[in-house]
């Protein structure tokens, strides 16, 4: 029984790291966009380049380790009792900040695509991801 929790929590602990290279790899794609949008201010637009994809991409790949990372902090606010007091209260307050922290992410990606090809180079915010 006991190897069978431990495969449980190392299992867990391996998908999160690779959701963890996920945001990595996000920050990465957003980075890039930032030295795109660099370049294009420098040559004054000569250079044009479609973003958008990057950005998508970014986003795509934080919104999936969000959505796992809050379903963890929803599997361990089942776990505990509501009687559990300090550790209830540290559960609720996790599942939460990852809901907020998730729809976060979900406004900035439905704000990039409603605004895809509307922005012209000098009004451009900083990527979303």
């Amino acid at each position: 029984m006991e190897d069978n929790a431990l495969g449980k929590v190392l299992d867990s602990l391996d998908t999160s790291s690779f959701f963890l290279l996920c945001v990595l790899a996000s920050v990465c794609l957003s980075y890039r966009v930032l030295a795109l949008q660099r370049r294009q201010l420098v040559t004054g637009g000569t250079e044009r380049t479609d973003l958008f994809p990057l950005q998508l991409g970014a986003s795509a790949l934080v919104l999936g380790a969000l959505g796992y990372f809050f379903s963890l902090s929803l599997d361990r606010l089942r776990e505990t009792c509501p009687e559990g007091g300090r550790e209830y209260a540290s559960a609720r307050v996790n599942a939460l900040a990852s809901a907020l922290v998730l729809a976060a992410a979900l406004l900035r990606l439905g704000e990039l695509l409603a605004n895809r090809g509307q922005e012209s180079l000098e009004d451009e915010e900083l990527p979303a991801f």
